[in-house]
């Protein structure tokens, strides 16, 4: 009986440390890039995920919407890969607002 839409932003180790990211049941605004913005909260055993408050389905259709999969559907790593992105980078404003960054790589950029 899940939405199959729900999803979870996986978060790597150095960044579930103590201080980075809020308690569990502590709502923050995530920001993204491209000016949403989304109530979460960390979720899972040892703060391994975030996901959006009271409904996590949110979270899973701003990504199938960003990366045109299909609402409903498995976004898969081909679906990452054909988008350019298969990470995001997670900045810390202040303690209850976070920013999310999974725009596109430009590659025209030169360095």
């Amino acid at each position: 009986n899940r939405d199959p839409n729900q999803a979870y932003l996986s978060i790597r180790s150095d960044a579930r440390k103590e201080g980075f990211l809020p308690e569990k049941t502590f709502t923050f605004t995530l920001i993204t890039d491209d000016n949403k913005t989304l109530d979460c909260t960390v979720a899972q055993d040892g703060r391994k995920a975030i996901h959006t408050t009271n409904d996590n389905s949110l979270l899973g259709k701003y990504f199938r919407e960003r990366l045109n999969v299909e609402s409903g559907l498995l976004v898969t790593k081909e679906d990452l890969e054909a988008y350019g992105r298969t990470d995001f980078l997670l900045k810390k404003l202040d303690d209850e607002t976070f920013f999310l960054d999974f725009r596109k790589p430009d590659l025209t950029e030169t360095n």
